[in-house]
């Protein structure tokens, strides 16, 4: 499993900031839309 650092929009509109562990970049992505942000970087 990878660490994936993201910034992204919440869902009041504001930018935040972590670290998310998932397989894949895509499914770090998934995890991310799932809660509600908008992603700015996933890397």
């Amino acid at each position: 499993m990878a660490s994936f650092q993201y910034r992204a929009y919440d869902a009041g509109g504001r930018l935040v900031s972590g670290q998310l562990d998932s397989a894949t970049r895509e499914t770090a992505l998934d995890a991310l839309r799932r809660q509600g942000a908008d992603r700015k970087s996933v890397v």
